[in-house]
């Protein structure tokens, strides 16, 4: 028992790691060493007594497993207590409409997986366990509703899925198991939201997408994907009803060929799904890059599509409305609040911002003098300011605000990398909202780009913080 609580963890945070080399040898030579030194004992001491050369070899042997399994049991204590400060790689993150509460999985520099929740307003977080790498275990994102009081977060195991629901509207976060009826298997490309006012979740997962009730996980509304289908984005169009848009993954038996299409689910409660196809300019078969796929605005009435170019499309038929950028070039766009179209793409070394109206048409070019690799995530950060993140041909990164009114930039983040844009969960955009994370020297950071201020809330310069329970 001793070993499967003590040792098993350690093993399973440290072994299963491709550069853990010393720890397979510390783990397969303590017993070993363990051993040796004991047979050392029974000879030295016990000699030729058989009865005193066993206890010699029994007491030497055990006193060193023992000291080695306190040492294992000190180590894993000490990778459990990690802190957001511990994280230096990340896997993914969200945060609430306002940005108080931040989600945020990783790696530990103590050993394993970590996952937070984050109050970055009171330096307080809540943990929720180390693990390793391949386990099963929660999402690396949250679904929070609109009115940031609550959110839920998908737990996956080896047979089921259920939510994990966080009650947000209190002083402290209250942590509820919601299991799912008729709860579909795990899979890694699942998608999952929360409505506006947290009442109901979708989970869209290769065989199907389902409503559920939150917190009482009665499923209210269900429809069966085609064979080969799988979600790349959801929205949730009121309460009770949310569009999912479906594309054809890789992996497809050998002969088969991909169709150069889409595909629109409605579903509904105590509404028959409505479905739709549309055709794309040209095959889109990765499924692991969805954020490129398609990008819906708040609603889901409109979205835009990566196939051969930039496409405006409508969001429940997949009808072309204008092509925007043409061609394969790394094209990248973000639909501002009062439904405008802002997109970004190289032009040798200089960058073009390009803004449409909410039809498609042309209304404004904005050329910045770097080179980079186009709009790399696009947030808008006030009244028709957009910030947006550049990687220079020079190297290094950094990020602009541009107010597109004045058509110029306003601010540099000189120092900034790319801003935190969740990329396993397809939440619901926030307008309106100005304080954002991003990535700076290898910290998460949280920017309030109406006043300024900078607040480190994860990685290396951030405080411990408080401990809540859960």
């Amino acid at each position: 028992r001793l070993v499967v609580v003590w040792v098993g963890p350690l093993y399973a945070l440290y072994v299963f790691r491709p550069w853990a080399t010393g720890w397979w040898i510390a783990l397969l030579g303590v017993p070993a060493l363990a051993l040796l030194l004991a047979s050392v004992a029974q000879v030295g001491i016990g000699r030729t007594d058989l009865r005193r050369a066993h206890r010699a070899l029994s007491v030497t042997f055990w006193a060193l497993v023992f000291v080695a399994l306190g040492a294992a049991g000190l180590g894993l204590a000490w990778a459990r207590a990690a802190t957001p400060a511990d994280l230096n790689a990340y896997a993914g993150g969200t945060a609430d409409p306002s940005g108080r509460w931040l989600y945020i999985a990783g790696e530990s520099s103590r050993g394993g997986s970590a996952t937070f929740l984050v109050d970055a307003d009171g330096a307080r977080f809540v943990s929720f366990g180390v693990r390793h790498a391949w386990e099963w275990g929660l999402s690396p994102g949250m679904a929070f509703s609109a009115d940031g009081q609550s959110g839920v977060v998908l737990r996956q195991g080896p047979e089921h899925s259920a939510f994990l629901h966080v009650d947000l509207g209190g002083g402290e976060p209250r942590f509820t198991e919601v299991e799912l009826e008729s709860s579909p298997p795990p899979e890694p490309a699942a998608q999952y939201a929360l409505s506006r006012s947290g009442a109901t979740a979708v989970l869209a997962h290769q065989g199907g997408t389902s409503l559920f009730e939150i917190p009482s996980g009665r499923r209210v509304a269900t429809v069966t994907h085609p064979p080969g289908w799988w979600p790349a984005s959801v929205r949730f169009r009121g309460e009770q009803a949310v569009r999912v848009w479906l594309f054809p993954r890789l992996g497809l038996p050998f002969g088969a060929h991909p169709p150069a299409e889409m595909r629109i689910v409605d579903v509904a409660v105590g509404a028959e799904p409505i479905s739709a196809a549309a055709a794309l300019e040209t095959v889109v078969a990765h499924v692991q890059s969805w954020p490129k796929l398609v990008l819906p605005d708040t609603e889901g009435h409109r979205v835009l599509t990566q196939d051969g170019g930039l496409r405006l499309r409508d969001g429940a038929t997949g009808a072309l409305i204008a092509t925007l950028e043409e061609g394969p070039s790394p094209a990248s766009a973000v639909f501002l609040t009062d439904g405008r179209v802002v997109a970004g793409t190289p032009k040798g070394e200089r960058t073009a911002l390009r803004v449409f109206s909410s039809e498609g048409a042309l209304l404004q070019e904005v050329m910045l003098d770097r080179a980079g690799s186009g709009l790399g995530a696009g947030v808008e950060v006030g009244p028709a300011r957009v910030a947006i993140a550049l990687r220079p041909s020079s190297g290094g990164s950094e990020t602009l605000v541009v107010d597109l009114e004045q058509g110029r930039v306003v601010e540099t983040l000189p120092d900034a990398g790319q801003l935190w844009s969740p990329w396993m969960v397809s939440p619901t955009p926030t307008p309106g909202l100005t304080r954002h994370y991003f990535i700076e020297d290898g910290a998460i950071v949280r920017r309030d780009f109406a006043t300024g201020e900078e607040r480190v809330v994860a990685g290396p310069g951030a405080a411990p913080g408080e401990r809540l329970s859960r």
